[in-house]
């Protein structure tokens, strides 16, 4: 489980500190997925980036199954938005990095990547570079290598956001089938409601400037789950709420920003 408590980040500018997240706490049950929604510019990667460990936070508490962070861990693994590959290593050898790093044999290695690349759909294309694959491909890489070390908690940030929209229908078609197999706690950035609803359990609302929880919304389907949940009344009724709450969010930020300005 993870437990953030009170949580607080402040940039350093020219002009003084810039507050990006303020007082967010919520909660990630085990095997859980949980989408992070909110406006551009409310702190959803900064948030991801601290569960990572990758950015220290000011003040409040970040916690794995009672153990606070205060670093990058083997139990958790990231996926950035952008593919990150190693243009001159295949299919197979990117997926085994991390295995690699870790000091694990290769025949150990190679087996556990050939089994990945066919769990993410690239059977027959372990021996291709970087370079030879679709962006669609690419983003399947990533979730693979970041698989292949077995953390019990992935995070996700915007991974498919540049991706075309036929690719990224797939992938999140392939998330939800890859999810369902693999059992992981899943912690997802994304600018989309749908997206969020298709794919969460939960989806925490952040405001904008700085990033306050506003809502921690339970996303009621069953799972498995498929995309034709998004013709339901349920579906597009909180789609509506989702949008109503984000466009309050944001008119109200630029309001704020007009009296500033004024």
């Amino acid at each position: 489980m993870i437990t953030v408590t009170g949580l607080n980040k402040t940039f350093a500018s020219k002009v003084g500190g810039v507050p990006v997240l303020r007082d967010v706490s919520f909660e990630v049950r085990d095997n859980e997925f949980v989408s992070i929604l909110g406006p551009s510019g409310c702190g959803k990667t900064t948030l991801l980036r601290i569960l990572a460990g990758l950015v220290d936070h000011d003040g409040g508490s970040i916690q794995v199954e009672g153990k606070e962070v205060s670093g990058p861990g083997p139990d958790r693994a990231v996926v950035f938005q952008h593919f990150s590959l190693l243009p001159w290593m295949s299919v197979l050898d990117n997926i085994g990095f991390g295995l690699r790093l870790r000091g694990v044999p290769k025949a150990m290695w190679s087996k556990q990547a050939l089994q990945l690349a066919q769990l993410v759909g690239l059977q027959g294309f372990e021996n291709f570079f970087p370079r030879q694959l679709s962006g669609g491909m690419q983003q399947r890489v990533g979730l693979a290598r970041a698989l292949a070390v077995e953390p019990a908690i992935l995070l996700m940030d915007e991974p498919f956001a540049a991706l075309d929209e036929q690719t990224r229908l797939l992938m999140q078609e392939e998330l939800l089938r890859i999810t369902q197999e693999a059992h992981k706690t899943i912690v997802f950035v994304t600018h989309s409601m749908e997206e969020a609803l298709l794919l969460s359990d939960r989806v925490l609302l952040l405001t904008g400037h700085p990033g306050v929880v506003q809502e921690y919304l339970e996303v009621p389907f069953d799972r498995p789950r498929d995309r034709s949940i998004t013709t339901s009344l349920e579906f597009q009724r909180l789609r509506e709420h989702l949008w109503e709450q984000l466009r309050r969010t944001q008119t109200r930020d630029a309001v704020d920003s007009s009296d500033v300005v004024a």
